[in-house]
């Protein structure tokens, strides 16, 4: 089904394989303006970070892809899409939750009191010395109340506020809020996003426990990320840079 968020073209479905995947399908087979968002109530094949799945319920939760088209932005500047996305999904929560704690979990995650309400997939089409056009799939938790037990760190609006949630109210505030941190990357204003960004990271400046690579456990402090997007953790006074998938928290 289409309809508008404003100006901006939204095809509804009931059942998608992943509406990242089905948005870049269409890219490649027609035009497809940049702004145009698929939702769908269910996905089969819904994917998260490190070749993870992401579990929803049928017409529980919000399952969406937008389609942008940055080139203004360089190949190793493609953390700052990580940035906005993930700033429009900090704000779009603490609309409705805004007497919890709200953290973004570097580099594709945000976190309510501890637990994973929402993750990011964003995929980018690189070409020459841009970035062509890039997807960016959100999953949140909304109104989720059947969780399996192989996710016992996930939870939902509804979960910890025992209340229900339209889930197309929250779609049109994740998109306005994106839509504002998108103007200030167009404006070149990234030492503001990426001061934004830091200011929100789960750890930041806290001493908290990893566990890198090889296995090792580790105790750090985060001190930031790079440009290139990199955690920087301080270790035994040191500040070691960890690409995604070098790192894992571990949680009390």
């Amino acid at each position: 089904m289409k309809s508008h968020i404003g100006t901006k073209v939204l095809l509804s479905y009931p059942n998608l394989s992943s509406t990242n995947a089905v948005l870049l399908k269409m890219t490649g087979e027609e035009e497809i303006a940049s702004w145009t968002i698929i939702k769908a109530s269910y996905q089969t094949k819904g994917r998260g970070q490190r070749s993870g799945f992401w579990f929803s319920s049928p017409e529980k939760n919000l399952l969406c892809s937008i389609l942008l088209r940055p080139q203004m932005l360089r190949p190793d500047e493609q953390f700052l899409l990580n940035i906005v996305l993930s700033l429009a999904v900090y704000d779009t929560l603490y609309d409705f939750l805004r007497d919890e704690v709200i953290r973004i979990k570097w580099p594709n995650d945000v976190y309510v009191n501890a637990y994973k309400v929402a993750g990011l997939l964003i995929q980018n089409t690189i070409q020459g010395t841009s970035i062509q056009q890039s997807i960016l799939g959100v999953g949140m938790n909304v109104n989720e109340d059947d969780f399996p037990t192989s996710l016992p760190g996930a939870k939902s609006m509804y979960g910890l506020t025992d209340s229900e949630y339209d889930i197309d109210e929250i779609l049109r505030r994740l998109v306005a809020h994106l839509e504002g941190y998108y103007h200030q990357l167009e404006k070149g204003l990234y030492d503001r996003l990426y001061e934004l960004y830091e200011s929100k990271l789960l750890g930041m400046n806290e001493m908290r426990n990893y566990r890198n690579l090889e296995g090792d456990k580790i105790q750090g402090i985060i001190r930031g990320v790079d440009k290139m997007g990199r955690l920087r953790l301080e270790v035994e006074g040191v500040i070691h840079l960890y690409s995604n998938k070098d790192l894992v928290f571990i949680f009390p």
